[in-house]
């Protein structure tokens, strides 16, 4: 009675916190360690570095500084636009929706139109249940993040202009490619001549190369992600299973945090972090066996008690992945084996693409995936080049430089692509001219909306399967109010605008250095005409 009165009178409470609010700590808790450690990182924001670029362009621009002072000025305004439009909140009905282009596990893709404006994208639709019970946050949160750093500047990677989401759904608005993709050409010609496979493969090592400056490693390379423009040339897509090793992109950061927000609101913690671990690990068992003692040495969760966290986690950064995943034609054998990998593992499946491009099969195909993975594995003794139809030594060189192991492959070391480039294969190819230069294959297409190079899909069997919401997975253990509870907190963050489709600052330098070059100013105004923008820049007599 007396330990009673006392807990009553020191405001102690036996009773343990709602669901609710240890779903709330958790999310309020990543939100912030997120928040903060992109806080300390920021450095120059996009916009000063969309200034930076804007400066560095001038500078090589033949205008009269009063000219310059006029880009300059017009380029604020633009800013300042968009600034304004930052404010105004994206939803799904600001879209008309057209057509399904595709389908996945986790989400449909369809073509559709913004009412405002009338341009056509393509919108990515992931079911937030789906990915909640499948465990796929951290996939998530690494496409969204990498696709915002790559919609700055990236020229080889689809374009993101919106992330927005509701209580069920994600949504990613991405730049329509109607050409549609590789495997599309490939089914259709069969095989490529080696000079229309030359050009492409070059095509697709700038896509690899961009998406390796920004510290990505794709994962996923194979000819249904690269898709084609109106013109013919080539973007790397899908970043869904992309990682940059940050530890926010990282699946066992979600369970960590979740893990020791339970153990703290059910009483587990002491003040002694090694006795709360310790109490932890008694209370929890991993998925396939494991228990968290199992993780203790690898966990990048739980600093020493002297380390700042954020610190603590970038000082130890894994360098290297070690889940398999991929497609299983296209998988670095290093993968397969669980040895640790790399970027190195995108130029392997390249080779593996050229190959393909060249002979119109890839090197490793079974009738079964295990078949295939250990043909991979043991590559030396199925990698064969077949005798038609006939390729030259050098495009046969250049696939064994990449389809070998990962130490001895082109691309593996700090160079990265520029390896690749100076391969004799690839001699006669203008690296600085390559978007610029007409392609080989041109679609074909009668409208902006146009969507003949894509498969037809049933719509009755789409719309049934986006209806699901994962609760049938085998891995799944989600309480219905607990599932409806993160997906109202899990994803907090997750909205991005982008520049509009004219808005880039390299667009809109294009534009005024034309109207610059060609004189485009008003005799009697003295104004120089931003035809893209409809905007005028006065310009002092």
């Amino acid at each position: 009675m007396a330990d009673d009165a006392s807990r009553r009178q020191s405001g102690q409470s036996d009773k343990l916190p709602s669901v609710a609010t240890v779903e709330r700590s958790i999310a309020a808790k990543m939100f912030f360690e997120q928040y903060f450690d992109r806080l300390n990182k920021s450095g120059v924001t996009g916009r000063l570095k969309r200034r930076a670029l804007l400066e560095t362009e001038l500078e090589g621009m033949p205008v009269s500084d009063t000219e310059k002072r006029a880009i300059r000025r017009d380029w604020m305004t633009q800013e300042s636009a968009h600034m304004r439009l930052l404010r105004d909140k994206v939803s799904i009905d600001d879209f008309d929706m057209l057509r399904t282009l595709g389908h996945g596990a986790f989400g449909v893709v369809k073509l559709v139109r913004e009412k405002s404006t009338g341009e056509i994208y393509a919108m990515k639709i992931l079911r937030k249940s789906v990915m909640l019970r499948r465990r796929q946050e951290s996939h998530v949160r690494a496409e969204r993040d990498l696709l915002c750093e790559a919609s700055q500047f990236a020229e080889w990677i689809v374009q993101l202009y919106y992330t927005f989401q509701d209580n069920d759904h994600l949504y990613f608005v991405l730049e329509f490619m109607p050409g549609g993709d590789l495997l599309g050409l490939l089914i259709k010609k069969d095989i490529f001549e080696e000079s229309f496979a030359k050009y492409y493969a070059a095509q697709m090592v700038l896509c690899i190369e961009e998406a390796h400056k920004l510290g990505m490693v794709h994962r996923d390379i194979k000819p249904d992600n690269f898709l084609f423009s109106r013109d013919g040339h080539i973007k790397i897509s899908d970043f869904g299973l992309a990682t940059d090793f940050h530890w926010a992109h990282d699946s066992e950061y979600y369970e960590t945090q979740k893990r020791q927000t339970l153990a703290t609101a059910s009483g587990q913690q002491s003040s002694n972090p090694s006795s709360a671990r310790s109490s932890d690990q008694q209370q929890i068992s991993l998925k396939g066996g494991a228990t968290a003692e199992d993780m203790a040495d690898s966990d990048l969760m739980a600093p020493p008690s002297n380390e700042k966290v954020l610190q603590w986690r970038d000082k130890n950064r894994r360098n290297q992945a070690f889940s398999v995943v991929g497609t299983n034609n296209y998988i670095a054998p290093e993968v397969l084996l669980g040895s640790g990998y790399d970027k190195s593992c995108d130029w392997w499946s390249l080779g593996v693409i050229v190959f393909e491009m060249l002979f119109g099969f890839p090197p490793f195909c079974s009738k079964n995936r295990n078949h295939t993975r250990l043909k991979i594995i043991n590559w030396r003794q199925f990698l064969r080049f077949p005798a038609k139809p006939v390729v030259s030594r050098q495009a046969q060189d250049f696939i064994e430089k990449l389809i070998c192991d990962k130490e001895e492959r082109l691309g593996n070391g700090p160079l990265d692509a520029a390896e690749l480039k100076k391969h004799p294969w690839f001699e006669d190819i203008d690296w600085n001219t390559l978007q610029k230069t007409p392609a080989p294959f041109l679609p074909e297409l009668r409208s902006d909306q146009d969507t003949s190079y894509f498969d037809e899909v049933d719509e009755t069997t789409v719309d049934a399967m986006f209806r699901s919401d994962g609760a049938d997975h085998e891995d799944d253990d989600l309480d219905p109010e607990v599932l409806e509870m993160r997906k109202r907190l899990a994803f907090v963050g997750f909205t991005y605008r982008g520049f509009g489709r004219k808005m880039t600052s390299k667009a809109l330098l294009e534009q005024q250095s034309s109207n610059v070059s060609n004189n485009s100013t008003d005799s009697e105004t003295g104004s120089i005409v931003i035809n893209e923008t409809g905007s005028t820049v006065e310009i002092a007599q």
